[in-house]
């Protein structure tokens, strides 16, 4: 997973311009890569990662330069709630988990949305049946099945599940032009 962020990070800031958040929520960040990257690259915005208790306790205590204490670590349990923020990083977490499992990650999102917020899921998007190419992300897909009971998706299946929850898809946005499976998935709550 580690060369996936690294390849994540670089594309996701020329990529993507975070300048129009104040507070980003890294979802599953782990050990703070990504939300670090983008900090580091847009200084007038701060961060939260988000992970659980135990990978949080071990991450808190270690200085960040570049950052100037705009990065709160908060441990918790996607599954129960997530912090408040304008802006959501999902970054490679929800293919590893089932549709309902994303259902129950995606509600408790939503219900923590600011008004306007934004959600950039980076994740994998697979062509449709009977296109060819992309056999890295068809094998992961296989993978993800066989040891997880999770999938890669289409933009048909990304879209039936943000739909499930109230959101859309605002945009689909190549994360860098080396590895084209991969997008940031920019999604919105539904206007009323």
């Amino acid at each position: 997973m580690i060369s996936v962020t690294m390849r994540t990070m670089d594309g996701l800031v020329k990529c993507y311009d975070f300048n129009r958040f104040k507070k980003i929520v890294d979802v599953g960040g782990s050990t703070g890569h990504i939300i670090k990257h983008v900090l580091k690259n847009y200084p007038n915005v701060s961060g939260i990662c988000f992970d659980l208790e135990k990978v949080v306790e071990s991450m808190e205590n270690k200085p960040e330069e570049g950052i100037n204490g705009r990065l709160e670590w908060v441990g918790g349990d996607f599954f129960k709630s997530v912090p408040s923020g304008d802006c959501y990083i999902v970054s490679h977490i929800l293919h590893d988990w089932h549709d309902e499992a994303c259902v129950k990650i995606l509600e408790n999102i939503s219900n923590a949305m600011e008004e306007g917020a934004k959600v950039l899921v980076i994740d994998t998007v697979i062509n449709e049946f009977g296109n060819t190419g992309q056999f890295s992300a068809k094998a992961l897909d296989l993978e993800m099945m066989l040891m997880l009971n999770a999938k890669e998706r289409r933009k048909d299946q990304w879209e039936e599940l943000f739909g499930r929850v109230g959101m859309e898809v605002e945009s689909y946005i190549p994360l860098n032009k080396v590895n084209f499976d991969s997008f940031i998935i920019e999604v919105v709550k539904c206007k009323v």
